[in-house]
C-alpha cells in the first residue's frame, strides 16, 4: 500500500467520526465523537452509540472504569443486587432533579425533549460521598433531549453538584465508586411546562 494511499483513508475515518471541537451554543447531532467548548476551562464530549448517545465532562473518566471493590475482587451479589444498599439518599433525589431540571431548562428546551427520556449516571466518592462525575445517557442522537445545548447540560451538572446528596454505607465504602441512576421522562413536560409532582 502507498502512504498516500494511508493518508487518504485515515483522513476520510477522522472525517467521518466527526472528531472536532465546535461551539457549545450550537444543536449538533449527537450521533458522532464531537468535542463542544462550554468556557475557556470546560469541553464536553458526545459519543454517539448505536442505540444511544451519551454526553459528559471530558475530564470525566469513571464511565471507563469497571465498578468493584478496592481489594480488586467482584463486588459481592449482595451488594450487586442491592440487598445491602451501597448509599442512601438523604432526600429523594428524583424530586431534586425534576426541581433543577424546571429550573435549568428553558420552555423551549422542554417542548424538545417532551415524549423523550434520558437517564442521568452521577458517581460518588467512596469514602467521602463527594460527587465526582455526572453523564447524561439519551435515547436518541437527534432530537428529544440529545437536541438540548449542551451549555444547558453544563448547567445542570453544576446545579446537580450542589444539590444532590447521598450518604455511603459501609458496604459503598468497599467499592472504588458508587453510583446512582436517575432516569427522567420527558413527559412530564406534555401537559405542563412545569409539573409539580406530589411528594
Amino acid at each position: 500500500m502507498k502512504p498516500t494511499f494511508l493518508y487518504t483513508l485515515l483522513t476520510i475515518m477522522v472525517t467521518n467520526i466527526g472528531i472536532g471541537t465546535v461551539d457549545a451554543q450550537s444543536y449538533y447531532p449527537m450521533d458522532v465523537v464531537k468535542t463542544f467548548r462550554i468556557n475557556d476551562d470546560v469541553t464536553y464530549v458526545s459519543d454517539g452509540k448505536a442505540l444511544s448517545g451519551r454526553l459528559y465532562n471530558s475530564e470525566n473518566v469513571l464511565h471507563n472504569v469497571r465498578q468493584r471493590c478496592k481489594d480488586g475482587n467482584p463486588i459481592p451479589a449482595d451488594i450487586f443486587y442491592r440487598r445491602t444498599p451501597p448509599l442512601r439518599e438523604t432526600e429523594n433525589n428524583f424530586y431534586v432533579f425534576n426541581d433543577i431540571i424546571n429550573e435549568v431548562f428553558t420552555a423551549e428546551e422542554k417542548r424538545k425533549a417532551a415524549g423523550d427520556s434520558m437517564r442521568v449516571a452521577i458517581y460518588f466518592d467512596s469514602d467521602t460521598g463527594n460527587l465526582m462525575e455526572v453523564l447524561f445517557s439519551f435515547r436518541f442522537t437527534d432530537r428529544g433531549f440529545s437536541a438540548i445545548s449542551p451549555t444547558s447540560y453544563y448547567r445542570l451538572e453544576q446545579e446537580i453538584r450542589k444539590r444532590i446528596k447521598v450518604e455511603i454505607t459501609e458496604a459503598g465504602r468497599q467499592l472504588n465508586y458508587n453510583m446512582r441512576w436517575i432516569p427522567y421522562e420527558g413527559s412530564f413536560f406534555e401537559h405542563e411546562l412545569l409539573p409539580d409532582i406530589p411528594r
